[in-house]
């Protein structure tokens, strides 16, 4: 498991070279991944369309209400595809 930290508090052992730059995760430099904005099934869709070609989903959810993850997280199964959840609350996680 991992946790990326959105903040400027320095805390011990966390790691800062992963960004966010429009919509690619970056680490150091290279894309590893693409952030998924979730509020339709068109990006349900295009989530799970990115399964196995990089190595991480960044999901933000519009509406927690209706999670969809389980799906793009069977998309990802058995492939080299991590998936992510930004949450904002506890209660989301």
């Amino acid at each position: 498991m991992e946790v990326w930290v959105e903040d400027d508090i320095i805390r011990e052992g966390v790691d800062r070279s992963i960004i966010i730059v429009d919509d690619c995760i970056i680490n150091n430099g290279k894309q590893i991944g693409m952030r998924v904005r979730i509020d339709s099934e068109e990006g349900q869709s295009r989530a799970r369309s990115m399964a196995g070609s990089i190595e991480w989903i960044l999901l933000e959810f519009q509406d927690w209400t209706m999670i969809p993850i389980e799906n793009i997280i069977a998309s990802c199964d058995g492939g080299p595809t991590k998936v992510a959840a930004r949450i904002t609350s506890p209660e989301q996680a």
